[in-house]
């Protein structure tokens, strides 16, 4: 290879993988580099899966290398020779069902991502040469013991490459690839099914802890994996064919039932493959009950009762838990569909209830451990709906789907446990808490018929009293909880009332409300983390309610917590070894409802929060709690500065500046896209037209700086700074010849396809400030600029940009100026982008705000000269401008509250910060009425230019001809 190993040997390359597992970080560092500068050189890969193949190597060496392979390919894939790349497939074809399961299992890995892009048209002969193989493995499996182990890497890879149709959106391409794969793999899949699950696949034989065993319990895995994968977007006609042995392979899998003796100790803490397998078995039935409900329904109901007994028989270890949650959630798509009278009998409801539901509703003792030992998993689990693998989870949707039909029955079956449940509490509270915990889950389960995380509970089952059920069984709850939060009896049963409250706090009383957020908040005085954290999550929660555009709670009612719920947020946010992210988002939900009332605790939450970041800007870790402490600088800022700036913008400067700037001098990738937001949102707050300070203007200098500019995550945020500086000190800038190299940003925005908006936006703040004679030296190059843009990459956002750009200029230079400035660049292309880009572009802009700069400027061009020598392009650009008064007519923006997030996905690269609020580029206020300007000039343009009426009237749409009727009507003119 150029300047490193020789390809002929594999020691040096051996030595460098070792090397890149060293602890000392130096050596680590030094070999990643060398290998990543040599990685581009010709038989690099070949060399890599010679050293996996190797045996003569260290098992690990050869681990740690095929680790590599499998990256270099997902990062450099396109860039390998073409010959080089068929060499590697075809190495990879040959050798990976002979390397042991580790190396193949990686090796399986980097052919599922290169198939992503090659297969199969560009590897042709992968599956069929699998299959080939597949084919004569089945056929030697009585003979021949060692090709169960050949049959079982080939059904691995089969799994890779076929994964992705669970996954892809359905198109006549995927339908065509599918069906070539179908002819290739569905025979030899089912023959392969059908022999293990015949012939091997017996109680007996599953409870034998042997290599074969598990060797065969893989292969049925694998089956059931690409059965689901391959059925996915549609029943396959030869699977509709061979339904009947499917299912009978299916059921078999379900009736076999093994002892928790069976089982070695290893398996005892999770779950077997076995389990694992009848966990793959109930997914494909689920799927076929849900999607071909038709073809599926001969067999349908042998599979409930199959299910029903699987679960019976089930403890509730939590090695089951996989089988038990698919098989709720079969009988949860069977109880919702056309088939639902397979639970009509009442007798068989009662049973389900009672054998299926109420103990898997039960506390179990793991739970309990869960809680203690690792809350922060059992928050995710249980409060935040990413538990949909859980038992509680798998019992809610299971009622729910069975009160679909029968919600009377099941309500009154329920009505009966939570009741005896509720008395026998009543009775012994300190042996019984277990059962009002399971009475608040079902209460839960049969009263809650709609709604989502975010928003709670929406519908809800009219037969359930939840305010009586809440007044009478949760605050007495809270209430004896809050008297002493680090004293609590039964935590978890705090915790799920709690919970409940959080889930149905759109039915709360309004009364209860007020009540409701003092318990919570003397209950983050507990030291516990889970109560302390669902405390957080309902306060912010509850907090967030509102009622038509204004806020549930009255923050009268409310106002006395202020001092609580700062001080001990503040607290729980500095103990960063948690870093909640809860906690975080509930303080900053105190800052956007109480908005100014939190002003006498400003520089606590500012010294707390700074100091919070501070602590862990060595090693940030949780996103989202960084986010969320950014928006709380971000919140005081807008609530607090909005109305009166000068009492807090110098506090809020003092307090932050000092901390900005280390970050910045230490570039933390993951504080500074935030932190220039917050500068740019600080700038905005000066005075319209009072100059930045010196602190401020040290930063400009920094924004020229390349290297911040390859990082995309940067941009957004400098981009705005940008925009405040040009709007405050732009004589400042014109002055110290600064212009230059802030044009020179915009041109690389604009030749970016993924940043061109924040360099439109850039340059409208430039115009929007500039006289025309600050402006004019550098128009043509701008406009040339986005011209060879628009040739080269035109895309639809960009488009729209440039017209809007055009648009704007139009209106705040005049019309005239633009035409001479394009036909300064080319003679008559004023005409030619007019036509081919303008008029045919503008009518997609869909954005109401963009619309009125757009229909205004193009109103302008209603007088020119220039489009009135061309009637054709003229009465199209009538047209086009009526068009775009409707939707700008139909089509207001509403700015509300509901920017503020309720939920928010997390970019690594870059996350806006809601609350420091979107600014226009161009203030609306400086553009006239667009009706007010075309019936200006369309009426002076006919008088001027009579027959100008008739192209109207021949030409216009009677509809439009409508509209300008109106219009006319409305400002009381005529033509």
């Amino acid at each position: 290879m150029a300047n490193g190993f020789e390809a002929s040997t594999l020691s040096n390359l051996a030595s460098y993988i070792d090397a890149t597992l060293s602890p000392t970080a130096s050596v680590r560092r030094n070999a990643e580099a060398f290998l990543q500068s040599n990685e581009k050189g010709p038989g690099f890969s070949l060399l890599l899966v010679e050293l996996v193949s190797n045996s003569s190597f260290q098992f690990f060496t050869r681990q740690a290398a095929a680790v590599y392979l499998k990256n270099y390919v997902k990062r450099c894939w396109e860039d390998v020779d073409e010959t080089e790349r068929e060499k590697l497939k075809r190495t990879l074809t040959d050798n990976i069902l002979y390397l042991p399961v580790q190396l193949r299992k990686l090796l399986t890995e980097t052919v599922s991502v290169i198939a992503d892009s090659d297969f199969p048209s560009n590897w042709e002969y992968l599956l069929p040469e699998l299959c080939s193989k597949l084919e004569q493995t089945v056929n030697s499996f009585s003979q021949d013991h060692s090709s169960w182990s050949t049959c079982e890497g080939i059904l691995e890879v089969v799994d890779a490459l076929v994964e992705c149709y669970r996954h892809l959106f359905r198109s006549d391409e995927l339908l065509l690839e599918l069906k070539y794969v179908l002819g290739q793999i569905q025979e030899p899949l089912l023959k392969t099914f059908r022999l293990v699950s015949e012939n091997y696949l017996t109680p007996e034989f599953v409870k034998e802890d042997s290599n074969s065993t598990h060797t065969l319990l893989e292969i049925v895995y694998r089956c059931c994996r690409i059965f689901y994968s391959l059925c996915y977007q549609d029943l396959p006609e030869y699977f509709e064919d061979h339904m009947e042995e499917w299912a009978g392979g299916f059921l078999k899998i379900l009736n076999i039932s093994l002892s928790p003796a069976s089982f070695s100790d290893s398996e005892e803490s999770g779950s077997s493959l076995f389990d694992q397998v009848q966990a793959e078995t109930l997914d494909n039935i689920t799927l076929c009950a849900e999607k071909y409900e038709e073809e599926f329904r001969p067999y349908l109901s042998q599979f409930v009762s199959a299910t029903w007994s699987l679960l019976i028989r089930h403890g509730n270890s939590t090695k089951y838990d996989q089988v038990v949650t698919a098989g709720m959630g079969l009988l949860t798509i069977v109880s919702k569909s056309v088939d639902f009278g397979l639970f009509s009998d009442p007798e068989t409801l009662k049973q389900v209830c009672e054998y299926i539901i109420i103990p898997n509703v039960e506390l179990r003792e793991d739970d309990q451990d869960l809680f203690e030992e690792n809350p922060m998993e059992y928050i995710r689990q249980d409060m935040e709906g990413s538990d949909a693998e859980t038992r509680r989870r798998a019992v809610c949707e299971l009622v729910r789907g069975l009160c679909t039909h029968y919600e009377n029955a099941i309500t009154d079956i329920f009505s009966n446990y939570v009741y005896n449940m509720l008395q026998e509490y009543a009775k012994d509270p300190m042996n019984k808490w277990k059962g009002k915990d399971a009475a608040i889950y079902l209460v839960t389960a049969i009263g809650w018929k709609g709604g989502t995380e975010r928003v709670g509970a929406t519908v809800v089952n009219q037969l359930v009293d939840l305010g009586h059920f809440y007044k009478n069984h949760i605050i007495p709850e809270l209430e004896s909880a809050s008297t002493q939060p680090n004293n609590i009896r039964f935590p978890i049963l705090t915790c799920d009332s709690i919970k409940f409250a959080t889930s149905f706090r759109n039915q709360i009383p309004a009364e209860l409300l007020p009540i409701t957020l003092n318990f919570m908040s003397e209950l983050l005085n507990s030291t516990i983390p889970v109560v302390h954290t669902y405390s957080c999550i309902s306060i912010e929660k509850i907090l967030a309610l509102q009622d038509n555009g204004t806020w549930k709670v009255k923050k009268d009612d409310v106002s006395k917590l202020i001092p609580c719920l700062v001080h001990r947020l503040i607290s729980f946010l500095m103990n960063v070894s948690s870093q909640n992210e809860y906690t975080a988002k509930c303080l900053m939900r105190v800052i956007i409802f109480f908005g100014p009332d939190v002003a006498p605790f400003l520089e606590t939450l500012l010294d707390g929060i700074v100091k919070t970041l501070e602590m862990i800007s060595q090693n940030p870790g949780n996103p989202n709690f960084i986010h969320y402490c950014f928006e709380c600088i971000a919140g005081l800022t807008r609530y607090l500065c909005s109305k009166n700036p000068s009492s807090y913008l110098p506090i809020l400067e003092t307090k932050l500046f000092p901390f900005f700037q280390s970050v910045l001098t230490a570039d933390i990738a993951e504080f500074v896209p935030y932190i220039f937001q917050i500068l740019a949102q600080l700038a905005e707050l000066h005075g319209e037209y009072e100059e930045l300070s010196a602190s401020y203007q040290s930063l400009l200098p920094v924004l020229f700086t390349p290297s911040l500019w390859n990082r995309s995550g940067y941009i957004p945020g400098m981009v705005r700074l940008l925009q405040a500086f040009v709007r405050k000190s732009m004589n400042q800038i014109i002055a110290n010849n600064q212009l230059t190299p802030i044009l020179g940003v915009f041109q690389n925005l604009v030749a970016s396809k993924v940043h061109d908006y924040y360099g439109m936006s850039l340059i409208e703040s430039i115009v929007e400030t500039c006289d025309l004679s600050q402006l004019e030296p550098y128009l043509p190059e701008i406009v040339q600029i986005m011209l060879v843009r628009l040739q080269k990459g035109r895309t639809i956002r960009f488009t729209r940009a440039f017209i809007v750009f055009l648009s704007f200029l139009s209106i705040k230079f005049s019309s005239q100026m633009v035409i001479s400035l394009l036909n300064r660049i080319q003679n008559g292309l004023f005409v030619q982008v007019f036509e081919h880009v303008w008029l045919p572009g503008v009518v997609q802009e869909a954005n109401s705000k963009e619309r009125k700069i757009c229909a205004t400027g193009l109103a302008l061009y209603i007088s020119c000269p220039s489009l009135i020598e061309l009637p054709n392009l003229w009465i199209s650009a009538l047209s086009t401008v009526l068009s775009l008064l409707e939707g700008y007519q139909e089509n207001p923006t509403v700015y509300t509250n509901q920017e503020i997030e309720e939920s928010r996905e997390y970019d690594i690269q870059f996350s806006q910060l809601a609350l420091v609020g979107n600014r226009e580029n161009i203030r609306l206020e400086k553009v006239p009425e667009p009706d007010q300007v075309l019936i200006n000039n369309v009426t002076e343009v006919v008088a001027n230019n009579p027959t100008l009426k008739n192209v109207i009237q021949s030409n216009l749409s009677d509809h439009l001809q409508q509209t300008l009727a109106s219009y006319l009507q409305k400002f009381g003119r005529s033509i």
